[in-house]
């Protein structure tokens, strides 16, 4: 394995069998305890760029905690199919803090990228979809990872136009010289 640092132990579970990759290959866990294995999940990268694995952060009210789930694993299996990738897509949600009014799912979600044109594009429009989707069904644009640079195109979905406005101005006022979150969220024009 080339490229990674870590314990050098086996990615764990299915994860490689359902995607089709990796056999044999040793991959590397980052993080230890109960957390190691979702950790890895989440992380790992293959030789030669093979495998996407990636997670994000979302908070569902209880009433739509299964149908974000449930719309989710469906449009990456719809997905998948629209873009011709190999092997299966590999999805799971885990419920990782609970509230009176919702939790907080992390979904991770990969594939196989062999022999895929321009995967990290695939990977981002599919991610794309995905995040609209949790809205659609429900969830928010994040937990508690924030909005960035990846997520500040939902932006208007989720604040008003004066929201927008009052953010920036607060940030004017307290960061005249823009030297915090440069180009993230609603400051990215």
């Amino acid at each position: 394995m080339k490229g990674l640092a870590g314990f050098g132990q086996r990615l764990p579970g299915d994860v490689p069998e359902r995607l089709g990759v990796l056999r044999g290959e040793k991959v590397v866990a980052w993080g230890c305890g109960p957390g190691a294995d979702v950790t890895t999940a989440t992380y790992v990268l293959a030789t030669d760029r093979a495998l996407y694995v990636e997670a994000g952060d979302e908070r569902v009210p209880w009433s739509k905690v299964m149908a974000v789930c449930n719309a989710v694993a469906r449009e990456v299996e719809i997905k998948h199919k629209e873009y011709g990738l190999p092997g299966k897509p590999y999805i799971s949600p885990r419920i990782t803090q609970l509230y009176h009014t919702g939790v907080c799912i992390y979904f991770t979600h990969g594939f196989s990228t062999k022999g895929v044109q321009h995967p990290d594009e695939v990977f981002s429009a599919i991610e794309k979809h995905l995040r609209q989707t949790i809205m659609d069904e429900g969830g928010s644009i994040s937990h508690h990872h924030g909005v960035g640079k990846i997520r500040k195109d939902f932006l208007p979905q989720t604040i008003s136009p004066s929201t927008a406005e009052i953010l920036k101005e607060v940030k004017q006022a307290h960061d005249p010289h823009n030297i915090f979150g440069i180009a993230n969220n609603v400051f990215a024009e």
